[in-house]
């Protein structure tokens, strides 16, 4: 009988944990997701012909996700095969319609070049600096 009671014990908690970790992990995906869309922008910003100077900031942020890119790549994928297909392109299409509309805010003008990337430039600090803990976790 008390066997019994700590099995459903653990089986209770381990429910309430799967639960718990579900939206922790969609979160994170959502997170992970906006260092990618950072990274995107900052990108296509850096191409020739470009409407803008990247300043040497602009240019070690890119230089740096470059190097982080693969660790919160390889972080996203295994977030998305844990949650799920359907969870996850929830996931990227909420993503994706919130950052269209930062850019460019319904009824008002595209957000100029070096505006967005000064938006976007503390998320990707933020992912480098995530890179870098991922990274050390794993070694």
């Amino acid at each position: 009988m008390i066997r019994a009671a700590i099995l459903g014990l653990g089986l209770a908690a381990a429910t309430a944990t799967a639960a718990w970790a579900a939206p922790a992990q969609e979160h994170e995906l959502r997170s992970l997701g906006q260092c990618a869309l950072a990274a995107s922008l900052y990108e296509s910003l850096a191409k020739p012909g470009s409407p803008i100077v990247l300043t040497d900031a602009d240019k070690a942020l890119i230089e740096k996700m470059d190097v982080a890119e693969p660790t919160l790549s390889k972080r996203a994928n295994t977030l998305a095969e844990t949650i799920g297909k359907e969870k996850a392109k929830a996931v990227h299409d909420k993503l994706m319609t919130e950052f269209k509309a930062q850019l460019a805010p319904e009824g008002k003008p595209r957000l100029p070049p070096r505006e967005a990337l000064d938006r976007y430039a503390p998320i990707m600090e933020s992912c480098i600096a995530r890179s870098q803990l991922l990274s050390g976790l794993a070694g």
